[in-house]
This record gives C-alpha cells, structure tokens and sequence, in this order.
C-alpha cells in the first residue's frame, strides 16, 4: 500500500475578518502555518515538512499539491 499523504491546497485573496484566539478554532488535521522553506518545501506549525508536487498561480488563485514527507526527510 502506498502511504504518502497528500494535501490539495487552494489558496485565494479574501478580506481580512476579525482576529480569532487559538482557543477559538476549530480542531484540525492540518497544519494551521505554514512556512516557506528552500528546495520546495514548506513546514507547517507542528513541525511537519511538505515537499512542493506542484503549483500554480492564475488569476490571484494558486493550487499547491503538497506530499508530507516522512521524518527521515524532514532535516
């Protein structure tokens, strides 16, 4: 079985609304951050690394594939 995992993340400008407590959100499965690092990868904030399948930007709209890579490949 094949156990990558994989997220489709659709990224859009929307007006800001009012600010939220971490008290306040909602649990989740993903990473709430995210931070751009070098060699096509992101880290969430719990720490995860996120190798970049694919990206694309149109019309203020982008659609990232990301694939969590396993620890090894995390430093």
């Amino acid at each position: 079985t094949d156990s990558r995992f994989q997220v489709l993340m659709h990224q859009e400008d929307v007006p800001l609304g009012e600010p939220m407590r971490p008290s306040q959100l909602l649990p989740c499965l993903l990473p709430l951050m995210w931070q751009l690092y070098p060699q096509r990868r992101y880290r969430g904030s719990d720490s995860s690394f996120w190798h970049i399948v694919y990206h694309v930007k149109f019309s203020g709209m982008e659609d990232m594939l990301l694939e969590r890579l396993p620890r090894l490949e995390r430093e």
